[in-house]
């Protein structure tokens, strides 16, 4: 009898290169709060395994979203940038993806909102925003404002397409500066 598992799915979903199902499979922790007494090497595998594949996650979800926002799909695309950030909220990438979804939305107090959060949390942890995720945050401050104007919100906006294009080239310049 073969037992299948939720992480023999998802590797095999990042395997194949099918990244909208590895992200709709992932759904946290490999083996939360489990412990076997007397196990540590066990528990060192577990935790190594943990680490592996949320990075796995955190890289399918990345691309994803930035897939998703090139086609426009905003809101689906700030839904995997907040399942990113959540994954591990110390690693400062989840963040900056969210607070991306954000500003390419034209949503600069949402943007602000979570670049706040993060710095608290920073804070707490005595720690300085990285030069990505501080440029970032000084992006946000500086955006202009657009698109909300007496309930007005930009996913209605008759630019919503455009945007779409621009953020489309902006990651293909990213892409091909990369790749140089």
């Amino acid at each position: 009898v073969a037992i299948e598992s939720d992480r023999e799915l998802f590797l095999s979903a990042i395997e194949s290169g099918n990244v909208a199902e590895a992200a709709e499979i992932y759904r946290g922790e490999f083996l939360p709060g489990f412990a076997v007494p007397g196990g540590i090497a066990f528990e060192h595998w577990a935790e190594a395994e943990r680490q592996r594949l949320r990075l796995l996650f955190r890289h399918a979800a990345e691309s994803l979203a930035r897939e998703t926002m090139g086609r426009g799909r905003f809101r689906a695309a700030r839904d995997l940038a907040r399942r990113v950030r959540d994954a591990d909220p110390f690693d400062e990438g989840g963040w900056r993806l969210l607070i991306e979804t954000c500003l390419t939305q034209d949503d600069r107090v949402s943007a602000l909102a979570e670049g706040q959060r993060l710095q608290r949390l920073l804070s707490a942890e005595d720690r300085a925003p990285e030069p990505a995720t501080q440029a970032l945050l000084r992006r946000a401050s500086a955006q202009r404002r657009t698109g909300w104007v007496a309930g007005h919100h930009p996913r209605a906006d008759k630019d919503h397409h455009r945007q779409a294009q621009q953020y489309k080239d902006r990651l293909k310049d990213t892409t091909s500066k990369k790749q140089q």
